[in-house]
C-alpha cells in the first residue's frame, strides 16, 4: 500500500513539474519556478516521512 502512494505521488510530481516548467517557458513568469521548487521540496519531505513511517512499521511488525 505504501509503495502505491509513493508511485502515485511521483507521477503527480512529474506531471506538475512539466506543467510548471511549460508555463514558465511560455509565459516567462518566475512565479512558476518558485511553485516548482515548493512542489519538489514538499514532495521530498513527504517521501522522507513516508519512508520513515514504513521503516517504523516494518520494525514494529518484526
Amino acid at each position: 500500500m505504501g509503495f502505491l502512494i509513493v508511485r502515485v505521488l511521483l507521477i503527480v510530481l512529474i506531471i506538475s513539474c512539466a506543467i510548471c516548467l511549460g508555463a514558465f517557458l511560455i509565459k516567462g513568469d518566475k512565479r512558476y519556478l518558485r511553485l516548482l521548487w515548493q512542489i519538489i521540496k514538499y514532495t521530498f519531505l513527504f517521501l522522507l516521512l513516508a519512508a520513515a513511517f514504513m521503516a517504523v512499521v516494518s520494525i514494529i511488525l518484526v
